[in-house]
């Protein structure tokens, strides 16, 4: 990769730059290796092929609607996609890793973080302040870490109000997220029924699912039998 003026380099035979939404920088990349990553791109860069003999003012210009995520995660993305793995970092602190599971999320790719993010998530593990918890909480959830999520799910509906887990619009950019949101605040209601039906509990977390292309392992949510298992 290398830096020309405002225009990122990750492939010097690239055939398209890639321009954020509201930013001035370029990202010159190869449309076959975004196309390889994620459907999404795919779709979003699908035309005829250009040849790779083309010069840097025949590229074509694609300009991705990104709002919201920082420079950082579009890198450490289009790094992987074009096999830079050195250039990939060892260690992302939670802000970083939730701004990039926002995006892989997006573009329907998150399977590609994989080799990187057993070294993330233990670097972060025993740090996670107050403020941060929402955002490791949805970051377990999009990567899969199954046992992770639920102790970090217990302790947003025990010490988190709803008004501190989405304040300052800090969180939840997207549909998915917002139902995570209600679906944990669903579960503080369910927990403190339980304290009249501590024999529910078994049935709370038992079901599983495949996130991003991570086999997900979580036990499902109570039914509405369970919610209501009287008397």
């Amino acid at each position: 990769m290398s830096i020309c003026e405002s225009t990122v380099i990750f492939d010097n035979h690239g055939d398209i730059e890639v321009q954020v939404s509201g930013d001035t920088s370029r990202y010159v990349v190869c449309s076959r290796a975004l196309a390889r990553m994620s459907p999404v791109l795919r779709s979003q860069t699908r035309q005829d092929s250009v040849p790779d003999t083309q010069d840097r003012c025949n590229r074509r210009r694609v300009i991705l609607e990104l709002n919201g995520n920082d420079d950082d995660s579009l890198t450490i993305l289009f790094n992987i996609a074009h096999a830079h793995f050195l250039a990939v970092p060892r260690t992302l602190s939670i802000k970083q890793m939730y701004n990039l599971s926002i995006l892989t999320s997006r573009y329907q790719c998150t399977s590609i973080l994989g080799p990187w993010v057993e070294s993330w998530i233990a670097g972060v593990e025993g740090t996670v302040r107050r403020d941060d918890m929402a955002m490791v909480l949805w970051v377990f959830w999009e990567l899969g870490f199954s046992d992770n999520f639920r102790t970090m799910a217990h302790r947003v509906t025990v010490e988190l109000d709803a008004c501190e887990f989405t304040n300052g619009n800090r969180l939840w950019s997207s549909a998915r997220a917002t139902s995570l949101a209600c679906a944990t605040s669903e579960q503080r209601l369910y927990r403190l029924s339980l304290t009249r039906q501590p024999t529910c509990l078994q049935n709370l977390f038992s079901w599983s699912s495949v996130r991003g292309g991570l086999v997900l392992r979580r036990e499902a949510a109570p039914s509405a039998a369970d919610r209501r298992c009287a008397p």
